[in-house]
C-alpha cells in the first residue's frame, strides 16, 4: 500500500516538474515550448509527446516523442533530474536563401544560443551533471531548398556530441559527424563537386565547422582533379588542399579564405583572400614544391607568388604573377629521344580569362607581359586566343632581345640539343616572331621570324659533324621504321656518286617544285614553306606535310634521325643554316639528290634509276621522273607499286599534276607533257590499289601560293 501511494505522489511531482522544465526553456529561447502531454512511464521514466518550439504556425523544432530515464538518485524527491533523454522523430526546420551559405547561416543562428559547457558551478560547488541527451530518426529541412538531411542519430554526453546522418541535398550520403560547443567535424561518403574555371573540379568529402572566435569552415583535404588528356589537367591532378572559409564577412562584406595545398613529395602552396557570392580574390605563395609526383612526363622544384581575381558572375579570371622551376627535367618523345635538363625554367605575366557561356571550352584569353625565361634568357611573349565566335582566332608574338650569342649556347638545357653538344658561339643572336591564325580565313595566315645574327658564330661543336667531309666521301647512317640501321658509304670521291651534271636538269626541277619551291632563295629555313605547311596542317585537321626545307631535309639524313621530336626539329633547323653558310647551293642539291630515300634501301638519284628503270640517271624520261619525285613525301609506302609492277590511279594523277606544273614553271614542253603516260610506266594495265589519305604526307601539288621555281639555266 504505501508503494502504490508512492507512486500515486509521484505521478503530479514528475507532471509538474516536466511543466516547469518546458517554462523554462520557452523562457530562454524566448519562443513558444508547448507539448500535447507530459507522462510517466512506470517508475523511472518520464516523457512528452509532441513537442513543437516555435509558432504554431511556423516551427523550427518539432519531435515526435521524448522520454527522460530519472536518475535513480533524484527519483523519490521534489526535484526529479533526468541522466538520460532520448528524443525520437526530431524535425528542424530551416528558411535560408536557396544557398549552402545561407543553409550555414540559418544553423548557425538556430544553434546562437550558448550551449552550457561540461558542468557548472557555482560559488565552487558542483551542480547536477548534464543528462547524455539521445536524438533518432532526426531530420533537417530547408524550405529554402539547400539542405535535407535525414536519418540522423546523434548522443550528446559531457558537452560533446557524435553520430550520423544521411546527406539528400547536398548529395554527400551517409555523413559521420562529431563535435562539441566550439567545433563539428562531419566525414561523407560521398564526395561534393565544384567546379572551377579551366575544366578543374574541386573535390570534398569531410568538413569542420568551429563557432569559436571568428566562425569558419574547413574542407580538409580537397582534392583537385581535371581531365587527364589536358596540360592543365595533368599538372593538377593529384594536388590536395585544406581548404579554410570564414564566416565573417570582412569591412568589404567579403568572407576571408584561406588555403594550404601540398603534394606527397613536399612542398606547399598556401594562399589568402576573400569570397562572397560574385568575386574571389586570392594571392597564392609556392615554396619548393615538388613537381616530381604531379606528371611521370616532369620533375622539378616550383616556387613563385600568383595573385587571381575571379569575377564569378562576370565569369572572367585575371591571374598575374610569376613562377619559378629549378631543377627542371623534362622527358617526353615528342620533345626529345631522351630526358632533358636539369635547367632553370620561369613565367611571368598577366592572364585573362574569359567564359562568356556555359560551357568552359569556349573562352578568350589574353597573356600581356609576359616572359618565359630558359637559363639566363627571357623571351618576351605575348598571346590572345579566342574560341567563342564560330572560328577560332589566334594572335601570338615573341622576342629575345639581342645578347652575346655565348650566353644563348650556354643556356640550351642539357639534353635538348644532343648531337650538336658540345656547342658554343660568338657574336650576337635574338630573334622577333609573329603567328597569326584566323580559323576562317586559313588563307590570311600570318607566320613571320626576323633573326638578328650579326657576327654569329659557331665556335665548337660536335666533331661528328662535318662539313668539309662533305666534299670527299663519308657515311650516312639511316635509321629504319624496324629499328634496322642502313650505313652507306657515298660523297663526290666514293664511287657511288652521281655528279649534277650527269642528271637531267628536270629532275631537280621537279623535286624543288614539288619540296621546296624558294630553295635557291632561302638560307636554309623558309618562312613561305612553313607557313602554307601549317595552313595545310589546319585545314586537314592532322599533321598531312612537314614544314622542312630541302635543306633541312638534308641535315636530317645527313647527321640526324627520322623521329618527330621537337628536338630534332631544332637541331635540323640549325644545321641546316650551317649548311647554307658552309656549301653552295649547287653542292647542296647534289648532296639532297645522292642521299635521299626513294625507297626501301634505295638512296640516292643513281641507285633509284638503276633499281626502278634499270638505266642511268642521264637517261631517266619525265615520266620516270615524275615517278621517282612523287616517291619523295613516303618512298617506302609509295615504292612498293614498282613490286606489284603497276602505277595507283591516283598516284598516276599526281605525278600528271606534277608534269603539268613544270609545264607551266617552263621546264617541260606541252608535247613533253603529253606524251608522258603514268599508268604505262612499265607497261601494263593500273591496278586500283586505294591509297589510305589518313597517312599520306602529301606534297604542295600546285597550289596557287606555291613560290615561283628557281632552277638556272643548264640544270
Amino acid at each position: 500500500m504505501l508503494g502504490l501511494a508512492a507512486l500515486s505522489l509521484h505521478g503530479p511531482v514528475v507532471d509538474a516538474a516536466g511543466q516547469k522544465a518546458l517554462s523554462k526553456v520557452e523562457a530562454r529561447l524566448g519562443l513558444p515550448v508547448t507539448a500535447e502531454r507530459v507522462f510517466i512511464r512506470g517508475v523511472g521514466h518520464a516523457g512528452i509527446d509532441r513537442l513543437r518550439i516555435g509558432p504554431a504556425n511556423a516551427p523550427i523544432v518539432t519531435a515526435r516523442q521524448a522520454i527522460a530515464e530519472i536518475s535513480e538518485e533524484t527519483r523519490w524527491t521534489t526535484s526529479p533530474w533526468p541522466s538520460t533523454i532520448r528524443v525520437d522523430g526530431v524535425v528542424v526546420h530551416l528558411h535560408s536563401d536557396g544557398t549552402l551559405e545561407g543553409a550555414a547561416r540559418a544553423l548557425r543562428d538556430l544553434a546562437k544560443q550558448r550551449v552550457p559547457s561540461k558542468t557548472s558551478s557555482t560559488g565552487g560547488v558542483s551542480r547536477r551533471p548534464r543528462p547524455q541527451i539521445e536524438v533518432h530518426d532526426a531530420r533537417i529541412v530547408d524550405h529554402g531548398g539547400a539542405l535535407l538531411a535525414e536519418d540522423a542519430q546523434l548522443t550528446y554526453a559531457d558537452g560533446e556530441f557524435k553520430g550520423t546522418a544521411r546527406l539528400i541535398i547536398p548529395a554527400l550520403g551517409k555523413c559521420t559527424l562529431v563535435g562539441d560547443a566550439e567545433k563539428i567535424l562531419a566525414d561523407c561518403a560521398e564526395a561534393i563537386t565544384v567546379p572551377l574555371p579551366g575544366g578543374i573540379e574541386l573535390v570534398a568529402t569531410g568538413m569542420r565547422y568551429d563557432r569559436k572566435g571568428a566562425p569558419q569552415v574547413t574542407l580538409p583535404q580537397v582534392r583537385l582533379t581535371g581531365d587527364p588528356d589536358s596540360r592543365i589537367g595533368q599538372l593538377v591532378n593529384g594536388l590536395a588542399a585544406d581548404l579554410t572559409l570564414e564566416l565573417t564577412k570582412n569591412a568589404e562584406g567579403r568572407r576571408p579564405i584561406k588555403a594550404r595545398f601540398s603534394l606527397p613529395g613536399g612542398g606547399q602552396i598556401t594562399a589568402r583572400g576573400t569570397a562572397d557570392k560574385q568575386a574571389v580574390q586570392v594571392r597564392a605563395e609556392v615554396s619548393n614544391l615538388s613537381l616530381d609526383s604531379v606528371h611521370r612526363t616532369i620533375r622539378g622544384m616550383l616556387s613563385g607568388e600568383v595573385t587571381a581575381n575571379i569575377d564569378l558572375a562576370k565569369r572572367t579570371m585575371l591571374v598575374d604573377g610569376e613562377i619559378q622551376l629549378s631543377r627542371f627535367h623534362v622527358t617526353h618523345r615528342a620533345i626529345a629521344d631522351g630526358p632533358i635538363g636539369p635547367f632553370k625554367f620561369g613565367l611571368k605575366g598577366q592572364l585573362s580569362v574569359e567564359v562568356p557561356g556555359r560551357d568552359p571550352k569556349k573562352l578568350h584569353a589574353t597573356v600581356k607581359d609576359g616572359q618565359v625565361q630558359i637559363g639566363d634568357l627571357v623571351v618576351h611573349v605575348s598571346a590572345d586566343v579566342d574560341n567563342t565566335g564560330e572560328a577560332m582566332t589566334l594572335a601570338a608574338s615573341a622576342r629575345l632581345d639581342a645578347l652575346d650569342a655565348g650566353i644563348v649556347a650556354h643556356a640550351v638545357p642539357p639534353g635538348l640539343l644532343p648531337n650538336l653538344q658540345p656547342l658554343r658561339a660568338s657574336g650576337l643572336f635574338g630573334f622577333d616572331a609573329k603567328l597569326n591564325i584566323d580559323m576562317a580565313k586559313l588563307k590570311e595566315t600570318v607566320v613571320e621570324a626576323n633573326l638578328d645574327k650579326r657576327r654569329l658564330k659557331i665556335v665548337e661543336m660536335n666533331d661528328r659533324i662535318s662539313f668539309r667531309g662533305l666534299r670527299r666521301q663519308f657515311y650516312t647512317r639511316f635509321e629504319m621504321p624496324d629499328g634496322e640501321m642502313i650505313v652507306r658509304k657515298t660523297g663526290p670521291q666514293s664511287g657511288r656518286w652521281t655528279p649534277l651534271e650527269s642528271v637531267p636538269a628536270l629532275l631537280p626541277a621537279a623535286i624543288m617544285a614539288q619540296e621546296d619551291g624558294g630553295f635557291m632563295r632561302h638560307g636554309g629555313v623558309s618562312m613561305l614553306h612553313l607557313r602554307g605547311s601549317l595552313i595545310r596542317n589546319l585545314e586537314r585537321g592532322r599533321f598531312a606535310r612537314g614544314g622542312s626545307t630541302m635543306t633541312m631535309q638534308l641535315a636530317r639524313n645527313l647527321f640526324l634521325n627520322r623521329r618527330k621530336t621537337l628536338s630534332r626539329k631544332l637541331e635540323e633547323v640549325i644545321l641546316a643554316w650551317l649548311l647554307e653558310k658552309n656549301l653552295s647551293k649547287r653542292e647542296l642539291l647534289a648532296l639532297y639528290l645522292n642521299v635521299v630515300e626513294f625507297g626501301h634501301g634505295v638512296f640516292g638519284v643513281g641507285d633509284a634509276a638503276r633499281h626502278y628503270f634499270h638505266k642511268s640517271p642521264t637517261q631517266l624520261k619525265p615520266v620516270e621522273i615524275a615517278f621517282l619525285t612523287r616517291l619523295l613525301p613516303a618512298p617506302r609506302r609509295f615504292g612498293k607499286q614498282f613490286e606489284r609492277n603497276a602505277i595507283d590511279a591516283r598516284y598516276g594523277k599526281r605525278m600528271k599534276r606534277l608534269l603539268r606544273r613544270l609545264v607551266k614553271l617552263g621546264k617541260l614542253s606541252q608535247a613533253a607533257y603529253e606524251a608522258a603516260d603514268p599508268m604505262m610506266l612499265w607497261k601494263t594495265a593500273p591496278e586500283e590499289v586505294p591509297l589510305d589519305p589518313d597517312q599520306e604526307d602529301t606534297p604542295p601539288d600546285d597550289d596557287d601560293d606555291a613560290p615561283d621555281l628557281e632552277v638556272p639555266d643548264g640544270w
